[in-house]
């Protein structure tokens, strides 16, 4: 009797065990295809109050600016370029060869463009005129640049890079990343209007506090995950006019989303801004993969968090 009842009671402990354990393995299922799901939405669904708030607001004050730079890790800088100014950078060598070539891509890099991903060319290199055209509009932010990295000690922030960057019709999307696991800025100035259609950059507000910044101390594991999913929101796409900037930290989790329009490019202004001991991009490969990953995730919870607050 003894051996009968040891026997069913192993036999229901077996099923419970493997049951639970389907369980787990559905539920987990479900899970990671609702992540997959948001975090796929978040590059087409229509603007949210948050990303509105940003991108529409007429607060363009230095001080305004500074302060959602380091809360949201991202700000708008209105008109950054003049109408003029502008108008000038549409005539700038680079510029009207990138846009005699269209989606020739042998003619592109014939004009020095380079391509990073399938699509996406890059200019860094300048005729004269080109550069005394940069330096001119550049003015325009760096106020806010010497505001947000200040000189620390004997090292200050330098202009590490500029680019024109042409995105062309049906290029596709880049992956989530860091331009600088340190703290830096990078400023980007689309020559044409942005829209949910000719790729925005998509970027994660409060993901600049993963890694740290100027003055603060390098943990060992220097990523702070647990407190970014506690305070990430849904994502920002940067679909502002032609003119304005999306001013960034460098180590805002972002992506370049892919221009789905079949016959228009986005051209876009990059200016970098790093301090000279933290050069970019200060990940390694496997560094980038988890952070990639990792940002679609964040991505996806913030999407479900900000769902929720859309709601109410």
């Amino acid at each position: 009797f003894t051996s009968t009842r040891e026997m069913n009671l192993n036999t229901t402990w077996i099923l419970l065990k493997n049951n639970s354990r389907t369980v787990f393995k559905c539920a987990s299922g479900v899970v990671l295809v609702g992540l997959v799901a948001l975090e796929h939405n978040s590059k087409s669904r229509s603007l949210n109050t948050k990303e509105k708030v940003i991108i529409t607001s007429h607060l363009n004050t230095l001080g305004q600016n500074l302060s959602l730079l380091k809360m949201e890790g991202v700000c708008v800088l209105h008109q950054a370029i003049s109408d003029q100014g502008l108008a000038a950078c549409k005539q700038m060598d680079s510029f009207l060869a990138a846009s005699e070539a269209k989606d020739n891509k042998a003619a592109l890099k014939a004009a020095k463009f380079w391509e990073s991903t399938a699509g996406r060319f890059h200019l860094q290199s300048f005729s004269p005129g080109d550069s005394s055209i940069l330096a001119e509009v550049e003015k325009s932010w760096l106020p806010l640049v010497t505001a947000y990295l200040p000189t620390m000690g004997t090292t200050s922030p330098h202009r590490s890079d500029i680019q024109l960057l042409f995105s062309l019709p049906q290029s596709k999307d880049q992956f989530f990343h860091q331009d600088n696991r340190r703290q830096g800025l990078t400023v980007l100035i689309p020559l044409v209007n942005v829209t949910l259609d000719n790729g925005p950059t998509q970027l994660l507000p409060k993901s600049h506090r993963l890694t740290a910044g100027v003055g603060e101390q390098v943990t060992y594991m220097d990523c702070s995950i647990m407190s970014s999913m506690v305070e990430v929101e849904g994502s920002m796409r940067g679909c502002v006019p032609a003119g304005s900037a999306v001013i960034y930290d460098s180590r805002t989790l972002h992506r370049g989303l892919a221009n789905t329009d079949v016959s228009h490019s986005r051209p876009v202004l990059v200016f970098r801004y790093d301090y000279e001991d933290t050069p970019p991009p200060g990940h390694t490969i496997t560094s980038t993969i988890g952070f990639r990953l990792l940002a679609n995730i964040l991505c996806a919870v913030g999407e479900l968090k900000q769902g929720f607050l859309d709601l109410f």
